[in-house]
């Protein structure tokens, strides 16, 4: 059975829950996820997460240190990339 975004967003939130994180933490944590969900759609298409790989995350990486803001037309900063 592939594991998708959907499946990881939803195993996350249940995770996240179980664990006491607030309904607003919870929101926060996902919208940072779906950044990176996003991504892997967008540049590997339907892929299982399972076959992600460290050169995958390190290519995220590079994406959202690269992000510009819409609003401002400048880069985030560390603090404000996800």
């Amino acid at each position: 059975m592939k594991l998708n975004s959907s499946k990881v967003m939803k195993i996350l939130k249940t995770y996240l829950k179980g664990s006491g994180y607030k309904e607003s933490g919870i929101k926060t944590y996902l919208m940072s996820i779906r950044i990176f969900t996003g991504f892997v759609e967008d540049t590997a298409g339907d892929i299982d997460y399972r076959d992600i790989d460290e050169v995958f995350i390190k290519s995220f990486l590079k994406f959202i240190t690269e992000r510009v803001s819409s609003k401002t037309g400048r880069k985030y900063t560390p603090r404000t990339m996800i």
